[in-house]
Order: C-alpha cells, then sequence, then structure tokens
C-alpha cells in the first residue's frame, strides 16, 4: 500500500487561511461591467508551477493533450509519486486488464488483470480494499526483435489509448471495459513470456489457454501460491506458437503470425472448470481480432421522459473474422441500466462484478435524470421552531461580519472557491425574507470576487487564472501547494464548480451580468467539461470519465493505484452548477452536458463510494481490525468510501481519517457542499438513516467535527431527527464547520426538510429543475421556471400545477394511493364529512366493514376509523380548526384501497 504524501491536509489549511483572511489588503465590493482585461495570463504565472511539457508522446499527438483520465500516467511526467518498491512503474489501470511499463523488460508492456480478489487493509487506522495488480503481473509482450524502448501514447480516445514504442516494431490498443490488448508487431513475429509459472490448459493452431499463477510475499518474506490467473493468446489464422518452458516453470510462446502482424490477448474468469475456460476462450475468439481502435461517448437529454440515454461507440478494425462487434465488459452503474441482455461472463475490477455484453459496435444506457433545483423555496414553519425573525438575524450577521471583505482577496484558489460558493447561496435566502439591500451586497461580493478572478490586469493583480497551452488547462494563482493543483493540476474541477454555481446564482437576479460576464463563466465550463471535440483551446470532458462513471481529480495519476477522487460531492456540485447556469441562461447545449455530466457522475458515486445497491463492495467473513493485507476471503466493513481509486477503495483522505478525532472527514468530504442540488445523497433515504448515520453513531458514538453537514444530510431522509440533533448537539460558532456551511443556510436548510419532508427520487418531471417530498400523507413538489413566461410542469405521478417565470415554488397535495389491484365495488365511494359540536362526522352509507384514515394538506393525520356495516354518523377522534381539503383513504378488510378528497367544515 502506498504511503500518501506529507502536508495535503486540506481543511486544516482552509481554516487557517480563513483565519488570516482579516489580514489582507482590502479591495473595492463592486461589479465592472463588461470585462476589458484578458481572461487570463499565459506568461505571467505568479506563484505558479506549471506542469512539465508532455513526455513519452509521437508525432501524431497534436496539443492540448487531455488530464485527468486513467492513461495520463503514460505521458505526464509530473512528481514520482509511485509505490517505492515499483519506482518508475507507469501504472495504466484499465479494468479489466491493466498495462504496466517497468523494469521487467526494459520498457515492454507487462499484462496483468484485476481477478486477484480483494485484499483488506487497515491502512492509517481505517480499511481499504484493493485489488493489487502489480502482485499478479502475468504476462510481458515483446516484437520479434526483443526491443522495445521506450512506449509512447500515439492516438487516445474518449476511454481508450493506442501505445507505440520507440522502434515502431510494437503498438498496443487498451481501453476500459475491454477484455482484450490487442498489438500489432511489425517487425515479423511477436513473444509473450510469463512472467510466474504456467499451465497451458489449450493448445490448437493459433490459440493458446494459459494458467499463471499468482505467488504472493507476505511481511515475514515467505511466499505463498494465492491461484491462477488465466488468459487467451490469439494469433491470425494459419499461425502457430511454439512454447518453450525454462527451469523456473516460465514459458515463452513465439509467432511469427503468419506475416500477418497482429496478435491479441484476452482475460477470462479464473473457472476452475475447464469446460468452463474454453467455452468463453471460443466465445472471445469470435472478436479476437476486432481491433477497437477509436472510442466515441455521446449523450441525449429527454426533458419529457427525465431520461438520459448514453450511447458508447467502439471503431472497430476488422482483422479477420465473419463476426462483427465487439464485447464490453460493464461496470456496475452500466449495467444496471443497461436493457440489453448480458452474457454470463463475469470479469473483476475494484469497482465490483464486470459483466459481459456482446454488440454490434456500440451499447447504451439509459439512466433517470432526477433533477437539479438553484434553492430551496422559504417553505420553512414555526411548526418545528422556525422564525423569520431568527433567518433574517443569521443572514444579516452574515452582512455585518464583513465576509465581503474576504471572499475576493487573492488568497489560494481552492480556499477563495469554497467561500465564494458559500457565500453565494445566501443570496437566495436574503431575497426569500425580504433582504433586498443585504441581497445586493452579498451579491455585490461575489460579483466582484468572480470578476478579480476571470480577469487579468497585471502589475498589482492579486488573483488571476493562468494558461497552459499543452493541457489547454486554466491553473488558479495563487494555488494550493497543499492540494498541488498547479504542478498536478489537482482538483480543478472542485475549485471551478464553486465559481460556475455562484456565477449562476447571480445570473437568477442579474442578467446583465449574466450577459457581460457570460463567455468567461462559460470558459471556465470548457475548462472542465468543453462539449466540442477538436478544439484548439481546451480538450473534450477534461475530468469525467465516461466509460467509468465519474471523475478523476488527479491531473497525472502518477500512482501505482491508478487515478483518483476524493470528494464525489464537489464533482457533482461543478456539474449541477453547469446544468444550472445552462438553464438560466437558456442555452440547452450546456443544460445538456450538465445534465449529462451530474447524471453520470450520480450513478457513479452512489455506487462507488455509497454502494446503495450493495453491489460493489466485496463480501465475505470479518477479519477485524488487521494491519497489513489479508487476501480473499475479506470484507470491507465500511458502508461507503472517502475515495475512490483505480484499484482500491477506502475509508480515508488526504486530510486526515482517523478514528480518533476526525473519523467524519471522509464521510463529511463526500457531502459537502450541501446544496439544493445535493438530493441525489438520498436517493436510498433507508441507506442515509441506517446504512451510513446509525452505523456511524454506533461504531463512532457521535460527531465531533462537521456536525452541520451530518445532520443536514439526515434531514433529507430523516428531518425530525436531524432537528432534535440541530437542538442539542453543538454547531455553528460553537463548532468547528466545514468552510463551506453558514448558520444561515444551515438553519435554513433544517427547517426546509421538516416542512416538506424525506425526498422521493422515484418522482420526476418534464423539465430539468424539479423534486418531490413525502410527508404525512402530503407530498410536496418544488419546481423552477428559468424562463420569462409561466410554465406549467407535469409530475411522473401526473401532477401539473403552474410556475410563474424566473421563481422556486412549492405546490402540496395528498398522496394518491395507487392500488395494485381494482377499487371495491361494494364500498360507497360517496363520502363526506360534517362538522357537528366542532366535531368531525363521516356521512356515508358503507356496505361492507372498512377502515378509513383522513389526512389534511398540511400532512396531519386526523386518524383512523373502523367503519361497521350499515353505521351512518361516527366521530372522528380530531377536531378541525379550518375548512380544508383533506384526503379520505379508505382500506377494505381485503386491503383494497380508495381514495377521496373531502371538504372539512
Amino acid at each position: 500500500m502506498m504511503n500518501l504524501p506529507v502536508g495535503l491536509k486540506k481543511y486544516w489549511k482552509i481554516h487557517a487561511v480563513l483565519l488570516s483572511f482579516a489580514c489582507l489588503l482590502l479591495v473595492t465590493i463592486s461589479s465592472v461591467g463588461q470585462p476589458t482585461d484578458p481572461p487570463y495570463s499565459e506568461t505571467d504565472c505568479g506563484q505558479v508551477r506549471k506542469p512539465v511539457a508532455p513526455v513519452r508522446i509521437t508525432g501524431n499527438m497534436k496539443l492540448p493533450l487531455n488530464t485527468h483520465s486513467w492513461n495520463v500516467n503514460l505521458y505526464y511526467n509530473g512528481d514520482d509519486w509511485s509505490n517505492g518498491a515499483f519506482p518508475g512503474m507507469i501504472s495504466l489501470v484499465a479494468d479489466p486488464m491493466c498495462i504496466h511499463v517497468n523494469n521487467h523488460g526494459n520498457g515492454a508492456p507487462v499484462i496483468t488483470n484485476m481477478e486477484l480478489k480483494y485484499v483488506y487493509h487497515e491502512g492509517g487506522g481505517n480499511p481499504h480494499f484493493r485489488v493489487p495488480h502489480e502482485l499478479s503481473e502475468a504476462l510481458i509482450v515483446f516484437p520479434k526483435s526483443g526491443k522495445v524502448g521506450e512506449p509512447k501514447l500515439d492516438a487516445y480516445s474518449d476511454w481508450g489509448i493506442k501505445m507505440q514504442w520507440d522502434n515502431g516494431a510494437l503498438e498496443a490498443y487498451v481501453a476500459n471495459g475491454s477484455p482484450f490488448v490487442y498489438f500489432h508487431a511489425n517487425d515479423g513475429g511477436i513473444t509473450i513470456n510469463t512472467l510466474d509459472k504456467a499451465k497451458v490448459w489449450y493448445n490448437e493452431a493459433n490459440v493458446i489457454g494459459v494458467a499463471v499463477e499468482i505467488n504472493v510475499q507476505d511481511e515475514t518474506g515467505q511466499w505463498h501460491y494465492y491461484g491462477d490467473n488465466n488468459y487467451v493468446l490469439y494469433a491470425p489464422t494459419g499461425a502457430t506458437w511454439q512454447a518453450t518452458k525454462d527451469t523456473d516453470g516460465n514459458t515463452s510462446f513465439t509467432s511469427t503470425l503468419a506475416g500477418k502482424k497482429y496478435a491479441s490477448i484476452a482475460t477470462i474468469p479464473n473457472d476452475k472448470e475447464e469446460s468452463k475456460r474454453i467455452a468463453n476462450l471460443n466465445f472471445f475468439k469470435k472478436y479476437a481480432f476486432n481491433f477497437m481502435v477509436d472510442t466515441k461517448v455521446a449523450w441525449k437529454y429527454d426533458e419529457k421522459k427525465s431520461l438520459v440515454t448514453t450511447t458508447f461507440t467502439g471503431t472497430i478494425d476488422k482483422k479477420e473474422g465473419n463476426t462483427d462487434g465487439l464485447v464490453y465488459a460493464l461496470y456496475p452503474h452500466q449495467w444496471q441500466n443497461y436493457k440489453g441482455a448480458t452474457t454470463d461472463i463475469v470479469l473483476n475490477c475494484a469497482k465490483g462484478p464486470m459483466k459481459v455484453i456482446e454488440t454490434k459496435g456500440n451499447f447504451k444506457t439509459e439512466m433517470k435524470y432526477h433533477g437539479v433545483l438553484p434553492h430551496f423555496p422559504l417553505v420553512a414553519n414555526e411548526q418545528s421552531g422556525f422564525t423569520k425573525d431568527k433567518q433574517i438575524e443569521y443572514v444579516k450577521a452574515i452582512v455585518e461580519s464583513g465576509e465581503g471583505n474576504e471572499i475576493f482577496q487573492g488568497n489560494e484558489v481552492y480556499a477563495t472557491a469554497v467561500t465564494v460558493g458559500r457565500t453565494a447561496q445566501v443570496i437566495p435566502l436574503a431575497d426569500q425574507i425580504g433582504l433586498s439591500e443585504e441581497r445586493d451586497t452579498i451579491s455585490r461580493w461575489v460579483k466582484s470576487a468572480l470578476e478579480n478572478w476571470l480577469s487579468y490586469s497585471g502589475d498589482g493583480d492579486n488573483a488571476w487564472f493562468v494558461y497552459d497551452k499543452n493541457y489547454g488547462v486554466l491553473i488558479g494563482n495563487p494555488p494550493n501547494r497543499g492540494m498541488f493543483t498547479d504542478l498536478h493540476l489537482n482538483d480543478a474541477h472542485f475549485q471551478f464548480g464553486y465559481f460556475i454555481k455562484a456565477a449562476a446564482i447571480i445570473a437568477q437576479f442579474d442578467k446583465k451580468w449574466m450577459a457581460d460576464w457570460g463567455e468567461r463563466v462559460e470558459m471556465m465550463i470548457k475548462n472542465v467539461a468543453n462539449w466540442k471535440r477538436g478544439e484548439p483551446d481546451y480538450p473534450f470532458l477534461r475530468f469525467l470519465d465516461p466509460y467509468q462513471g465519474h471523475s478523476w481529480a488527479t491531473g497525472d495519476a502518477d500512482f501505482l493505484d491508478g487515478n483518483n477522487q476524493e470528494s464525489s460531492s464537489e464533482a457533482l456540485n461543478c456539474y449541477s452548477g453547469i446544468v444550472l447556469w445552462g438553464l438560466i441562461t437558456g442555452n440547452k447545449t450546456i443544460r445538456d452536458l450538465g445534465i449529462y455530466l451530474f447524471t453520470t457522475e450520480c450513478e457513479g458515486v452512489l455506487n462507488y463510494w455509497w454502494d446503495i445497491h450493495h453491489v460493489c463492495y466485496p463480501k465475505g467473513p470479518d477479519v477485524g481490525n488487521q494491519q497489513g493485507c489479508i487476501f480473499e476471503p475479506a470484507q470491507y466493513q465500511i458502508p461507503m468510501a472517502g475515495w475512490v481509486w483505480g484499484d482500491k477503495i477506502g475509508f480515508g483522505t488526504w486530510f486526515g481519517s482517523s478514528p480518533v478525532n476526525c473519523q467524519e472527514y471522509p464521510v463529511g468530504i463526500n457531502i459537502l457542499p450541501l446544496t439544493a442540488s445535493s438530493l441525489y445523497l438520498a436517493r436510498d433515504v433507508e441507506y442515509v438513516k441506517k446504512d451510513l448515520i446509525d452505523w456511524f453513531l454506533g461504531k463512532f458514538g457521535g460527531v465531533r467535527m462537521w456536525n452541520e453537514i451530518f445532520w443536514n444530510y439526515l434531514a433529507m431522509a430523516d428531518a425530525p431527527r436531524a432537528l432534535e440533533f440541530y437542538k442539542t448537539q453543538p454547531h455553528g460558532d460553537d463548532q468547528p464547520r466545514p468552510a463551506s456551511e453558514t448558520e444561515a443556510h444551515y438553519y435554513h436548510w433544517i427547517h426546509s426538510m421538516c416542512a416538506m419532508g424525506a425526498y422521493n427520487s422515484k418522482i420526476t418531471a418534464d423539465i430539468p429543475a424539479f423534486a418531490a417530498f413525502d410527508k404525512n400523507g402530503v407530498r410536496t413538489y418544488v419546481a423552477y421556471n428559468p424562463s420569462d413566461a409561466e410554465i406549467k410542469p407535469t409530475f411522473s405521478d401526473r401532477t401539473s400545477f403552474p410556475v410563474p417565470a424566473g421563481k422556486v415554488i412549492a405546490y402540496t397535495k395528498p398522496i394518491a394511493i395507487n392500488s395494485t389491484v381494482k377499487p371495491h365495488n361494494k364500498v360507497n365511494f360517496n363520502a363526506t364529512v360534517q362538522s357537528i359540536n366542532n366535531t368531525l362526522y363521516l356521512v356515508s352509507h358503507f356496505s361492507d366493514n372498512c377502515k378509513v384514515s383522513l389526512f389534511s394538506l398540511n400532512g396531519k393525520k386526523f386518524g383512523d376509523l373502523h367503519i361497521v356495516k350499515g353505521k351512518q354518523k361516527t366521530a372522528l377522534p380530531f377536531k378541525s380548526t379550518a375548512s380544508t381539503i383533506a384526503l379520505l383513504r379508505i382500506t377494505t378488510n381485503d386491503n383494497r384501497h380508495i381514495c377521496k378528497r373531502v371538504l372539512l367544515p
């Protein structure tokens, strides 16, 4: 297990920086109108250490190159953070196959797979599991000459690359989701050596099935036989393999390839039955020479169905054979949203089981889009203890504290971005409660901060972006050195996400500013996720890995474990900001880009960071708090991951995860910042309440820091319990809080959830900005209309209501009871309610025994009453205090349902 770099304690640094803001020089708080200075500098780097120019690339590569991918370590030569036991290794973790380049073969490609099952590791006090591909290196590939030289990037596409070695004798195609690595051997033949003892279990003409032993060394230096990994070597029709074995049992396979210069290697499951291995060998043989030489993703948002369709297309260079198409191994987030048939072949990776499919070259996934809101409406009421005066007090306190004197200073980019983001969240709160002066003051602060960063004025400037043409990337100056935001380009989508979301909030209230500065906001969006291919300034979709279904945060991926991302919630904050910017500006291209990014990342995050479907994390016996590694069987005893890597997940962070005093960091960093776009976190409300909160409190006894975000998170699923924690636990000024939160926002959030109830992710709508909540038989619908005319959206339960131009509103009604059987035809549906002496009476004749429940519109349950056949007037146990429409729910004695709305007197 690798050792983490010292000093990456992100949030401790933020807190220290925020405390020093008061000592900084103040600047004028005002909007400068249309920008006149350049948007960035290419020459004045300030404190930025620009990344080194690309290395190991052929003349076919055109700048700028992408960053933040699984393969970027091949050509991005940052500081060497690789594991000390594997110095200089280029580790390309492409599930379910990996390519290493190390000292085994002086630059030759080493083939390994992700079939070595999970490793449990206590790792700094908290558990991880890995798929240690470096321990199961199996095959090393050489051209006929045996000379390869240095590997270089010759082409890359959306989830695949082409590698070429110095003298041109060897080329390889590697792609995520491909069970194959494809080779061109251009000097007349190929040699494939095993790196451990091997057993040939199939040898027929041009096909070899080989099992390579996995022998693992323990902490005492003893070697242990773990098992075999199985591979298939395919040479062209007419070719043969010659096998020679050395005294150690290692085997060398050589072929002239019948002069055709191509071959492929496939990984297959480690079935003990030879017949199953042979069946899989023959299945993959059909596709062994359909080289996947290019990959492209495309997306479409269907507003009426609230559906995102993603199309994955592989371009085929067909060498021989009668079968068209490609095979893919799908990650869990893909096969959960794939409507086609899957085979019974399942491969392994750190993200869980990968199911293999056959295609004609492309396949599609269909994912439900669950909506993004700019903020919640003012629905909080006094029933939960909310008062408008207290909300006013908290908003005014921010203005009186002079927070605006802090947020636009020339402080490092990440801390500034977080503060800009948190302060912008207060703007709609001030607007809701009629504090127009405070709203405008805070807006000026945020605009000034954005304008300061989005323009370069030369001498005297204290904050700007530096543009690097090699990677087409904007780097914030001053950078955050602890986070390596400059040299390694780390976490830039987190930083830009706060800026983009803040700009979208400003655009809600200031259309002129939106018009004046919109081009520069869209520059930030292109830096994060350029939706146009082949542009000279910014590469296509920098951060999101379209195949793996989530973003990567490290720019150069210079790790044995591949790339990584810690704060999945900050990535989603960025993508929700892109959705909102596209909505508010009326740019459907950017809106749909954001919806694709947000929906895809949600599916990846809910699987790989939270495992809400319980299919990704390894299951097995509890092995306790172990030091070092334990091979299968092993179990990951934590319900979520603080970070996700190419070959592991773990309950850890870059800035601390000790179970003594900061155990909430791995959870909290994947919750913050909580905004109205964070509802995806409560997609499964039972997971929130039981799997996460109850587990956490049971294991650690309580939350020692960051109480606000924990109870905000719980409020989406169980607001009354969250409110009780809010009342009894320290928070705000009494407790260190994350830099993304304010008391004004926290107070509003908790009480809004108390009024609306638990988030209902099953309800969608035919507009992009929506949500639904359920409480005591009443559903609250929230919708945002960014347009200049009234709209009337329809939700998936057929509820429809008008939404005024430019407004976020809430609409409530009783929840309809959907019966799976026909209504009972003997029950009289014509029931009414009368009030006699302030007591409610149900007036109707029922021809059968049944149970009646009565709900008011505010969610209060008046009560249940059993009606006996023939009885007409029966008192309900609650009094009515005002005329309102209520829901009458009749449940018959054979459990059938009828619903009727009635007017309470």
